[in-house]
């Protein structure tokens, strides 16, 4: 690396205009909707003004003073206005590289990067990020950081977008949810406008749907609410992953999606401890999984920002999702088939009707109780809910028993778990450091264990619970060789 390379580079002087953007595009908004309230001109003159002044010069005293350079094997950064700081890290620790560009930083033609290290960083002032810089800097700064570079005919390409994947948008728990924000944005819209919605639009809408019967008004709401979803959850999916293009090379994993939006994440697979399989209950339905890397540097699945940056692949048809992960760990089928998982005792069936039961007579004592107290409309709420919601609860314990499983092979760890949310995770077992054994006095007399692998990297523990004693003991033997056997008591 050249003296020049060396010395410290300022960000992109067009970064404030980016800030500034998305701070003008609410400012105006929100004045015209004050003018047209009718609020007096002096409220609108404090409202508006000073974050229309601070905000960009504190912009452009922040581009002035960030500062950053790659030199002696280390990225150091150098930020802040009122509170300085310096970071240092060495190039050894990175393990990722998020290049992501706004829509209108993509119009500037700037890009954001963010390092990742593998701390776990809980905002984003705390984060080793640059923001932002020209695209060929940003591609010259990931290319000093992750050395490492491929060239194209190293490089396979594993997935790229594909328009037959939209139709797995609408199998999102999110669905309902978007169609309920919708009503209750419609609702802050027009309030906001000075239209009286609680006196003339809401009793206009019961006095429309009175004159239909009840159930064709709730179903009618309903599916109108799942439309909305349906179009909202597609508009968010193509957003998300437009353009879609996963590469694999003998040092790294590449993702560059977006539409609005563009992301570019680069990860070197030396990083890479195993992969996830995501199918959720709805995209059970579907026939579709979607695929995480359980890796350094990503941040923990806890986190929703860590956990966009470890999706590799949206949801898709489940057997090319397969295909997928086991590329991704260097395998021409994934370890172990589901098929083959070896399943749990019947005693973790009967701990998840139990508490199935358990989640369901809660609230209906509760029900009950206040029915005989106060009125005997909560009884008949309690029973109409106990009617609904057990087979459900039943159904949904058992949909659990059948997904615990767990198997391994000379190299991997392969545990699966979950009902709503089930995941089937492979590890490499090498980068597994350490086992919990735990049990409850209840399992203690059903001969049950949990087992938990601690890791480097992702969520830093994966669970496999309710196992047999002695196959999670050679589960666990297996998971971390001999480490274990001074613990064991041999009967």
């Amino acid at each position: 690396m050249t003296a020049a390379d060396e010395r410290w580079h300022r960000i992109d002087p067009r970064t404030p205009v980016v800030s500034c953007g998305y701070l003008f595009a609410l400012v105006l908004p929100v004045t015209a909707l004050l003018i047209y309230r009718g609020v007096p001109g002096w409220i609108i003159w404090l409202s508006v003004a000073p974050p229309t002044i601070l905000i960009p010069l504190y912009e452009v005293l922040r581009a002035r003073m960030t500062r950053y350079r790659v030199a002696d094997g280390r990225f150091e950064l150098r930020k802040g206005v009122v509170f300085r700081s310096r970071r240092s890290v060495s190039l050894d620790r990175v393990r990722s590289v998020d290049a992501t560009a706004e829509p209108l930083g993509r119009l500037l033609g700037v890009t954001s990067v963010r390092i990742g290290t593998g701390e776990n960083v809980t905002d984003e002032d705390s984060a080793l990020r640059v923001f932002a810089l020209g695209r060929s800097v940003a591609h010259e700064l990931r290319a000093a950081l992750l050395p490492r570079q491929a060239t194209e005919r190293q490089t396979v390409v594993l997935a790229r977008w594909e328009i037959a994947w939209l139709r797995f948008a609408p199998f999102s728990f999110v669905n309902p949810l978007l169609g309920l924000a919708a009503f209750g944005g419609g609702y802050e819209l027009l309030d906001m406008l000075g239209v009286d919605v609680d006196g003339t639009v809401i009793p206009a809408a019961f006095a429309t749907l009175a004159e239909f019967p009840l159930w064709l008004s709730i179903g009618g709401l309903v599916l109108l609410a799942l439309a909305i979803g349906t179009v909202a959850a597609v508009a968010l999916y193509v957003e998300s992953w437009w353009r879609h293009r996963l590469t694999l090379s003998p040092a790294a994993i590449q993702v560059r999606r977006g539409l609005l939006t563009t992301r570019n994440i680069t990860l070197e697979r030396s990083r890479l401890i195993g992969v996830q399989l995501r199918e959720p209950l709805s995209l059970r339905w579907a026939g579709a999984a979607s695929v995480r890397a359980v890796a350094t540097g990503l941040g923990r699945d806890d986190d929703e920002q860590s956990k966009d940056r470890s999706t590799l692949l949206p949801p898709v048809r489940w057997s090319p999702a397969r295909q997928v992960a086991a590329r991704i760990i260097g395998r021409e089928a994934f370890p172990v088939d589901a098929v083959d998982l070896r399943p749990h005792p019947r005693a973790a069936r009967r701990r998840r009707i139990g508490w199935a039961l358990a989640g369901v007579a809660a609230p209906l004592a509760v029900l009950l109780l206040l029915g005989v107290l106060l009125t005997d409309v909560l009884l008949h709420i309690g029973w109409w809910f106990a009617g609904f919601a057990l087979p459900v609860a039943l159904l949904l314990a058992l949909d659990a028993y059948r997904s615990l499983g767990h198997a391994h092979d000379a190299e991997f760890l392969v545990s699966r778990k979950g009902s709503v949310s089930r995941c089937t995770t492979a590890l490499r077992r090498t980068d597994v450091i350490g086992v919990t054994i735990s049990r409850s006095p209840f399992q203690r007399r059903s001969s049950l264990i949990n087992l938990t692998a601690t890791i480097a990297g992702g969520n830093g523990a994966y669970r496999v619970p309710d196992t047999d004693q002695d196959e999670g003991l050679e589960f666990a033997r297996h998971a971390v060789g001999g480490l274990i056997t001074p613990f064991l008591i041999r009967d």
